[in-house]
């Protein structure tokens, strides 16, 4: 674009015009100054020269021929802040600014040495030290003779009219660089359209002549299929005067390509509103037309992910107005989003201003930097929200919103827990500390992490706490052979390496000298993975004891076996979640990750996105995943769909998903819940070691009573005078207590829902009258009990040991609930079906529905669906286990039946258990078999016994022989097979252990099946957990500790054929 040359400025006329002023007035004031700078007379008129100087509005001066200032007038003097003395002469130059100084001064001496008029724009500066512009102007002055006198001139401040001329040449350079560089095509048009001018760029674009845009020609670039409306549009603005906006693609002459343009022009009228000129641009749109097509099809992705999300997403620009507002933002806030969105924050949230949030918000907009803190949900205010804010490049502000309460809840509860668990660690400190027998717990380092003082009696001073490895240095021991033990074959280093040693006697010199018999037993703690994290060490000295009798050793060695078997695992807490967000297609594939994918899974994004998401699922939650995925090809939303991802290193993490379906793919956001997940189960073992914590010291105390009979007894059956009668007595009061120590337990196994049921048939309404006087003396005189039977001859197959003890669980709930006062109603009725119970479809057939009915406090409806759950208990700290109707369950539920309850609040609590009635009696021959007859002699029959305990195995091989059988002991299952094959016929019955290292007894009877199905075998565990959930597989199983008549019953019955073996 070109303009006209510019005018010649004012401003040299205007300093023309004022060096003409100034030379007139030097021509009327020469003669006067000459004679002052000389001598002579001086007329009136010319001694007032000074005073009217003085009081110029100007700065002025005056020099001789030599250029040497002579006066300056008081003006100058006000301005520069110069005095006399510093201002003549060639002084006022150092007023003047250091950049211009020699300008100026060049300028002067050129001047005065050409006698021509002076004129100069510098810098001067100010009393206060500040510089402004200034025009310096002067004339040379004559005499009447014509001689140079010098000059006379005048200094103007000129400061703000250079401002000005400045702005305006950066304003005119601005403006033409503009021109110069503007992408767009300007353009105008005389009032009926046609085209008057128009910019260089169009040609570039379009390859027009350079005649061939004017009038309508512009047009012929336009694209054919824009043509018709562009200047439709071109003819409608020309007719109402309106505006011009129309957008067409023109062919771009370099590329051969279309491009979208965009065409504005306004009308230019004169006074009467009648338009003179059309003045236009037009500007390339292409790029921002699909980008803004792109943009809008993202902004639509990302509403699709963000509104699938679980957690509130809201964002707004520098302005504070709403930009994104998501579904689950408006579940939270209780506001839709078109009422929000482009709304100020501050206005849809007026209960925000002047709080702590709006203070945190603008301190995010102010620093840029993001910021998490709490705040309450406006809709839900018992709900606490996790805020996280961070700065947008926009100047705005992100922000989430994700629902924590049940995580804070959650922490809470886990607190509150381990605070109590630290309290039952000091009762248990001070219970092991007190037990007559030494504990040590240790870590995998060997460090003892609690020893009691029976434990530190012996080893050597000075050693606890540090390392145990360091005492067995010092420690001297040997074996029953007399052989000293080596360090790595103690306890603590075979258990630390993963080995159970069990009840190893050590004959043990004090560091005094003295010996003594100890036996040591050490057992590795694992964690969930299997990993050894430490051992339990426990000493007992037995010195006495050696000298007992060996079948009490025997005895002793076995319960102190069992209990070492019975050492809990500790589990862990994991961290918190990361949260995954993608794009699927329904090919299986991953469209799109985030990076929170390879943080939680340690896989990299190429990985990720080629690998079918199906492979990396647990094979177990496949099947499932499959049907959420047809979900979402319907069309159907997900939320809280929970499966297994396979991590790099792996392992598995658990993830909770929700989905949305989109047009051909789908969008999932998975947080990973598996931290969470293991908080949970944390807080649930918490709960139980504190139950735990309570129940040790009761079965701690039964136990002492039990081996207080067995020791007393021991002693006395020492003494060589005690007569035969006594000495019986005192056998049968060791075997009844065994008896006793065997079902206590069988209770705490069932409590554990660990015990194999030994299930006969029983009449369970006799059973009830027959407990109904125990349980008046359990729940005490100021409860009444009402029993009511109406089934007679209500057969049920069930371990009555168990019933008994369920029964009485349910009355000693009801006493607690009733605090020792009300009545107790006990109803046997027969059922023709089972209802359904607590959303399990109930059970077809017979029942008999035994029910207990209190007048107590009644159960809250959020507390009845954990009263089954172990350890769950409403009683106060150290009032209850948690485990009795735990018990009741796992009898129930191992029996083929179930358990029923309901309550109410203030009124009363009925418990009704349900047992599958049976057609067939009791047979009241087998449990009154005199023990006589059992211990009938085996008459030479051949029996394998099988089993790996080295104590257990000569011990059994030693009864069968006094009763009379013939035993062959394998040490193992394939010992056992090895003797089969040798010789099949060999053996009338196999006894053999269940739980042994490598095939179990299950395992082995199976194959004994299999080959040799005429083979009777029976069974023999104290305990086995595949017994306890999936029963006895039709085997005979006879359960430790037994009685030799119970062995010699059993082997009898098989080997007379009176039993068939039932299938495998």
């Amino acid at each position: 674009m070109h303009a006209k040359p510019p005018q010649a400025s004012g401003r040299g006329q205007r300093n023309l015009g004022l060096a003409s002023l100034l030379r007139r007035l030097g021509s009327r004031i020469a003669k006067p100054l000459a004679a002052r700078g000389l001598i002579g007379a001086q007329s009136s008129k010319e001694a007032r020269f000074p005073d009217i100087a003085d009081h110029a509005p100007v700065m002025m001066w005056v020099t001789d021929p030599s250029g040497y200032c002579i006066y300056l007038n008081r003006r100058w003097y006000e301005f520069t802040g110069q005095s006399r003395a510093e201002a003549e002469g060639f002084g006022w130059l150092d007023a003047t600014h250091p950049d211009d100084k020699a300008r100026a001064e060049d300028a002067f001496h050129a001047a005065n040495a050409a006698r021509a008029l002076f004129q100069v724009e510098y810098r001067l500066r100010r009393a206060d030290g500040s510089y402004r512009w200034v025009l310096d102007t002067a004339s040379p002055r004559f005499g009447e003779d014509g001689g140079y006198l010098g000059y006379v001139g005048s200094v103007i401040d000129i400061h703000e009219r250079v401002q000005a001329e400045e702005r305006l040449r950066e304003s005119e350079d601005h403006f033409r660089h503009t021109v110069e560089l503007n992408p767009q095509v300007p353009w105008t048009a005389d009032p009926d359209g046609h085209i008057t001018s128009y910019s260089s760029r169009w040609l570039e674009m379009t390859g027009q002549a350079p005649d061939e845009p004017y009038e309508t020609g512009w047009a012929k670039a336009i694209h054919s299929e824009d043509l018709a409306p562009t200047l439709a549009r071109f003819s409608q603005s020309l007719t109402s005067g309106e505006p011009v906006d129309v957008e067409y693609r023109i062919h771009i002459a370099a590329t051969g390509e279309a491009r979208w343009m965009r065409a504005r022009a306004y009308p230019r009228r004169d006074g009467s509103g009648r338009i003179i000129r059309w003045y236009g641009i037009v500007e390339d749109i292409h790029d921002r037309k699909f980008a803004e097509q792109a943009l809008r099809e993202r902004e639509a992705q990302l509403n699709l992910v963000l509104d699938g999300a679980l957690d509130a997403f809201l964002a707004f620009d520098a302005e504070w107005r709403l930009t994104v507002f998501n579904t689950q933002a408006e579940r939270f806030f209780g506001v839709s989003r078109d009422e929000v969105l482009g709304h100020p924050l501050w206005e849809v949230f007026p209960q925000a201003v002047s709080t702590d949030i709006e203070r945190r918000l603008r301190g995010v907009m102010d620093r840029r930097e993001a910021e998490t803190f709490e705040v309450r949900s406006a809709v839900h205010p018992d709900r606490i929200l996790e805020m996280h804010a961070a700065p947008k490049l926009d100047g705005g502000i992100a922000a989430s919103f994700t629902d924590i309460t049940d995580r804070k809840q959650a922490e809470a509860a886990l607190q509150e827990s381990q605070e109590k668990l630290a309290e039952e660690r000091a009762r248990l400190t001070t219970l092991v500390d007190n037990l007559p027998v030494g504990v040590c717990f240790i870590d995998p380092d060997g460090n003892p992490l609690l020893s009691n003082p029976a434990f530190r009696h012996f080893i050597p001073s000075g050693i606890i706490p540090s390392r145990l490895h360091d005492a067995e240095e010092r420690w001297l021991a040997w074996n029953d052979s007399g052989e000293q033990i080596v360090r790595n074959d103690y306890p603590a280093p075979r258990a630390l390496r993963g080995e159970t040693v069990s009840s190893v006697e050590f004959l043990h010199r004090t560091e005094a000298g003295q010996e003594t018999w100890t036996r040591f037993s050490g057992v590795p703690l694992r964690t969930a993975e299997g990993r050894v994290d430490g051992a339990l060490l426990v000493i007992v000295d037995i010195d006495e004891q050696k000298r007992a009798q060996e079948m009490l050793r025997r005895l002793n060695e076995i319960l102190e076996a069992q209990v070492a078997e019975r050492t809990a695992e500790r589990d862990r807490v994991w961290e918190n979640s990361n949260e995954l967000m993608a794009v699927f297609g329904f090919d299986g594939k991953r469209r799109a990750i985030n990076p929170a994918w390879a943080r939680v899974l340690g896989y990299d994004e190429h990985t990720l996105l080629n690998t079918p998401f199906m492979e990396i699922t647990h094979p177990d939650d496949r099947e499932r995943l499959k049907e959420q995925v047809q979900k979402l090809a319907r069309g159907e939303r997900i939320a809280a769909f929970e499966d297994r991802l396979r991590c790099a290193d792996g392992s598995y993490r658990t993830i909770s998903w929700t989905g949305v379906p989109g047009d051909g793919v789908f969008y999932g956001i998975g947080r990973d819940i598996t931290e969470y997940r293991q908080a949970e189960e944390a807080l649930r073992q918490a709960q139980k070691m504190e139950a735990i914590g309570q129940l040790t010291g009761g079965v701690a105390h039964d136990f002492n009573n039990l081996l207080t009979i067995i020791r007393s007894s021991t002693d006395l059956l020492r003494r060589s005078d005690l007569p035969e009668e006594r000495r019986r007595r005192y056998v049968d009061a060791i075997s009844d207590t065994v008896d006793r120590a065997a079902k206590l337990t069988g209770q705490l196994l069932a409590f554990a829902r660990r015990q194999a049921l030994k299930p006969e048939v029983f009449d369970v309404a006799d059973r009830v009258r027959g407990i109904t006087d125990m349980l008046r003396t359990i729940v005490g005189s100021r409860i009444q009990i009402v029993t009511e039977v109406e089934c007679e001859r209500c057969f049920v197959e069930a371990d009555l040991t168990q019933f008994e003890t369920a029964m009485v669980n349910m009355a000693v709930n009801a006493r607690d609930a009733m605090d020792g006062e009300g009545t107790l109603e006990v109803k046997v009725k027969a059922m023709p079906t089972m209802p359904a119970i607590r959303g399990h479809a109930g059970g077809p057939g017979d029942f008999v529905a035994i029910s207990m009915t209190d007048t107590g406090t009644g159960i809250p409806a959020d507390k009845l669906p954990h009263i089954f759950e172990p350890f769950f208990t409403t009683k106060e700290v150290g009032k209850g286990t948690g485990l009795g109707l735990s018990q009741v369950y796992g009898f129930a539920k191992q029996s083929g039946g179930d358990v029923a309850v309901e309550s109410t609040v203030g009124q009363g609590t009925t418990f009704t258990l349900y047992l599958q009635r049976v057609e067939e009696e009791p047979n009241g021959d087998a449990a009154g078999s005199p023990r006589e007859e059992a211990l009938e002699t085996g008459r030479g029959r051949r029996v394998l016994v099988v089993e790996d305990n080295v104590e257990v195995g000569q011990f059994a091989t030693q009864i069968l022989q006094d009763l009379g059988y013939a035993p062959t002991w394998a040490a193992n299952t394939d010992e056992g097979l090895r003797l089969l094959a040798a010789n099949p016929e060999g053996f009338d019955v196999v006894f053999s252990d269940v739980v042994m290292p490598g095939m179990s007894g299950l395992e082995f009877g199976r194959l004994i099946r299999q080959r040799y199905p005429a083979l009777p075998i029976v069974l023999t565990s104290g305990y086995s957990h595949v017994l306890a959930e999936e029963g006895r597989h039709g085997f005979d199983l006879l359960q430790k500790p037994y009685a030799a008549e119970e062995l010699s019953r059993v082997l009898r019955r098989l080997v007379r054929g009176g039993r068939a073996q039932g299938p495998a």
